[in-house]
């Protein structure tokens, strides 16, 4: 069932085409419309990865193996699938009104959903040669946030915070057993906002209880044991859990509901590092998905999340100490982050390009962008350098400063200026440039020709190679 106007057949048809025939161009980013108006964006703000990014055999055209569950402006369940030639849409639940999904693929392929309805209660579903086959998972459980799911050697599991128990609750089935139940940890009544991994080394799932961000985990055979990620106030929002349990090693993305910052922890001896992924005056949005892209969480990660002031789709990347941010969609109107996930062309040791679904506002529609080498970092181009950039404020009235960076291999290099606020002031550069050092001189003045006040501000370099972002203060 195709949830597209029949208007906006040919255009995706059209889009497609042109995605076949350009997908070996050097643009950094796509972005693909796959339904209007059709997203419950307020039901699927949400963290808990409602969407996946199959590996792909094809790295050029990793849209073809990608997949996804939303909930519809109709508050039911549905499930898209990118396929030839075109993007298929069906409901998976027709009765339910459906809230908090997450979805994953099982060990033969299969898509499998989880969800909870209007009264509480949560349900799994998975998808076979006939539909969608749907089981309770537990009755009147009290639900009303996320859900979060994982593959497990021979089964699935499930997490889910009951509001009417106050209590985070893991539930897994091998193959065609029963749901088994377990308690992990008390949370009251806040959202607890789960995120699940699991593997043969045990499961670990990060939650917030009102008193910070939490992480549960258990070893194979034993009981759960929980820690203290960040006792700051108000943090923990949205946890998105990336690492491996067989090693130990974790990296949590999630939201400071003070702040509204974005944060990232990743394990290190001993306890936890804390980074400010983002923390430009409150303008990261509700909603962000951790990816790994190889390698230990402490080292290589992304975020995806959205600029609620711009309206922008942002992605936060490290490779290192230090974070990377690029705007992926800067059409205003980007909304919630539903889901992010890294696909491997066949063969590879790491993955290589990152897949994202979010939503448009106002309106709800379902947009997917992929992005090749996105998380990795400038490390994993084919250059030998890195991107250095520095700032050097004037101390004349009227001068912005001079930016000096070198340029890891030759291509377009764009400088925006934005103030503490994040609006755009000016842009001092935006053409191609060889190899090499390079300088360009801001007048400290903005687009329109006016000296810009004593302040803030924050230089922005983009190029094709990765892009970072300077702090400076003008003064007068």
């Amino acid at each position: 069932m195709s949830l597209r106007r029949p208007h906006h057949l040919l255009a995706l048809a059209a889009l497609l085409l042109l995605s076949l025939m350009t997908a070996l161009a050097p643009a950094p980013s796509r972005a693909l419309g796959l339904c209007h108006d059709c997203v419950d964006d307020a039901v699927n703000d949400t963290a808990s990865s409602p969407g996946i990014v199959a590996c792909s055999r094809n790295a050029a055209l990793p849209f073809l193996r990608a997949k996804a569950a939303f909930i519809g402006k109709d508050h039911r369940l549905h499930f898209a699938e990118a396929g030839t030639p075109a993007w298929t849409f069906s409901i998976i639940d027709p009765v339910a009104r459906a809230g908090g999904c997450s979805m994953d693929i099982d060990d033969l392929g299969r898509p499998v959903v989880c969800y909870h309805d209007s009264i509480g209660s949560v349900f799994f579903g998975r998808r076979n040669a006939t539909g969608w086959q749907l089981e309770s998972v537990m009755g009147l459980a009290g639900v009303t946030g996320t859900t979060t799911m994982a593959i497990i050697p021979g089964g699935v599991a499930v997490a889910f915070a009951s509001s009417a128990q106050g209590l985070l609750l893991y539930a897994e089935k091998i193959a065609d057993g029963p749901w088994a139940t377990q308690i992990v940890a008390p949370v009251g009544t806040v959202a607890a906002y789960p995120s699940l991994i699991a593997n043969s080394g045990g499961r670990a799932i990060s939650y917030a209880d009102g008193n910070g961000l939490h992480l549960a985990t258990r070893a194979i055979g034993q009981p759960w044991q929980t820690q203290v990620v960040d006792a700051a106030p108000g943090v923990g929002g949205y946890s998105s859990l990336i690492g491996d349990p067989l090693a130990g090693q974790y990296g949590i993305a999630y939201y400071d509901l003070v702040q509204a910052d974005l944060r990232y922890a990743h394990s290190v001896a001993g306890g936890w590092a804390l980074d400010l992924a983002d923390g430009a005056n409150g303008r990261v949005g509700r909603a962000c998905a951790a990816v790994a892209s190889g390698g230990a969480p402490a080292q290589l990660a992304g975020i995806a999340y959205y600029d609620q002031l711009r309206g922008d789709l942002d992605l936060a990347s490290k490779s290192g100490p230090a974070w990377q941010h690029a705007a992926l969609d800067t059409t205003g109107d980007a909304g919630a982050v539903l889901a992010c996930g890294m696909s491997s062309s066949q063969g590879a040791a790491s993955a290589d390009t990152i897949g994202i679904f979010y939503v448009r506002r106002p309106g709800g529609d379902l947009e997917y962008l992929w992005r090749a080498t996105a998380t990795a970092g400038v490390e994993t181009l084919p250059h030998d350098g890195l991107l250095h950039a520095a700032w050097r404020l004037g101390g004349d009235a009227g001068t912005g400063g001079t930016l000096r960076f070198t340029m890891p291999v030759a291509g377009r290099a764009h400088i925006t200026i934005l103030d503490a606020q994040g609006r755009r002031i000016a842009e001092p550069l935006d053409r191609a440039l060889p190899a090499g050092a390079a300088e360009v001189r801001w007048d400290g003045r903005d687009s329109g020709g006016r000296t810009v006040n004593a302040g803030i501000y924050f230089a922005r370099l983009a190029t094709s190679c990765g892009e970072t972002c300077l702090r400076g203060v003008v003064l007068r």
